[in-house]
């Protein structure tokens, strides 16, 4: 986010909209991710630890899909919310050109980084076995209606961001010219 900081500053309004639309998008996906954490957290016995993930996939399959959702967005995998709110902000990034190049570059190689640790959970929920037998998630009403906003808003802007975009444009054009 602030790399799309960092581009309007350097002159790029695509900057701001970088950072609003990555604003909403990360939004969702973290929303949904805390989401099924949060579920998962409130069985006995279940602690903070990576081995809670382990055979959410096979025991638990729609948490366990929700949650590769929010992570592959979250790393940025196309076609999902988090690939197009990085691109944006990077693009305005090398659009600004001199140093802002750099730090697009070091935002991409962080991003590669990044993956390593979220697709480390997916690994857990689709090829480890939990240590014994896991209580089952309690998913309520509230659970279910919050995860169903946060993946379909997920795979929306990431399928389609067209209109989400127009509408960051605009709310960034009318931020700027207030700020100037």
């Amino acid at each position: 986010m602030l790399v799309g900081l960092a581009a309007y500053a350097s002159g790029q309004v695509k900057g701001l909209e970088g950072l609003l639309f990555y604003g909403a998008a990360y939004s969702f996906m973290n929303l949904g991710a805390f989401a099924v954490i949060g579920a998962l957290q409130h069985r006995p016995g279940v602690t903070s630890r990576l081995e809670t993930f382990a055979g959410l996939g096979r025991r638990e399959p729609l948490l366990g899909l929700l949650m590769a959702l929010f992570l592959l967005s979250l790393t940025g995998i196309p076609p999902t919310a988090g690939f197009f709110a990085k691109f944006t902000v990077i693009e305005a990034a090398v659009q600004a050109g001199g140093w802002m190049t750099v730090l697009a570059v070091i935002a991409m190689l962080n991003a590669a980084a990044a993956a390593f640790y979220y697709l480390r959970v997916v690994v857990y929920m689709y090829m480890r076995d939990p240590e014994g037998e896991p209580a089952p998630v309690n998913k309520g009403a509230l659970l279910r209606l919050g995860l169903l906003v946060t993946a379909v808003a997920t795979i929306l802007f990431g399928l389609i961001p067209t209109p989400f975009l127009n509408g960051v444009s605009s709310a960034a054009s009318a931020i700027a010219t207030n700020l100037h």
